[in-house]
């Protein structure tokens, strides 16, 4: 039976999610891997969303030298994609300027993230400096998981097929970049290496457009 010609299906209300796989990275990961754990050894760091692991105050970029701006070049590089990106669904034209906050993590065994949000931003993300090395038979071993925002939806509308977190592996040069509002979290890591990341914030500026403009 066909279909009738004047249906139509949107997906509405789109949670965007950007990642990317950066090549040829051993070197800046292999200098990020020697600045962080040097900086991890000369400072205590600050507790956040961190439970055990150390997490760095948010100013790398004023610790990390050359591979902290690249790294900045790297991130504004897959803003600019995801942002023009969300424009070509909503029709967005404003011109956009980023302020972005870094800081590093450094995780051991055991070592995990209870599940937050980062309010007041844009866009949120993480770069994989260190995958580290868990046991890839273990499917949970330090994963990202990005939470439905809508927690109704995934209890009542096909319960069991409407997904309630996607979940990404780590991967060394991996870089993500999510809606900040999205609630994420990270299982516990269980290897022996360091597993070390960085992860960032970002702010447009204006952060709020006026709504009678």
């Amino acid at each position: 039976m066909s279909e009738p010609s004047n249906l139509k299906l949107q997906h509405l209300f789109t949670m965007p999610i950007l990642e990317r796989v950066w090549e040829n990275v051993d070197q800046l990961n292999n200098e990020f891997r020697q600045i962080i754990l040097n900086k991890e050894r000369q400072s205590p760091g600050e507790n956040r969303s961190n439970i055990g692991g150390w997490h760095s105050v948010g100013d790398l970029d004023q610790w990390a030298g050359t591979p902290g701006g690249e790294l900045i070049r790297r991130i504004g590089e897959l803003l600019n994609t995801a942002t023009s990106r969300y424009y070509e669904v909503y029709g967005g034209k404003e011109p956009i300027r980023w302020r972005i906050t870094t800081g590093a993590n450094v995780s051991r065994r055991g070592h995990y993230n209870r599940g937050h949000v980062h309010p007041g931003r844009t866009w949120s993300g993480v770069y994989y400096v260190d995958e580290g090395d868990a046991d890839a038979n273990d499917r949970d071993n330090g994963l990202l998981i990005l939470q439905h925002p809508i927690v109704a939806a995934t209890m009542t509308f096909f319960p069991g097929l409407t997904p309630d977190y996607h979940a990404f592996r780590p991967v060394s040069g991996l870089m993500v970049v999510f809606s900040s509002y999205l609630g994420h979290e990270v299982q516990p890591y269980g290897g022996d290496r360091p597993r070390i990341l960085i992860a960032f914030n970002v702010k447009c500026e204006p952060f709020l457009q006026d709504a009678t403009s």
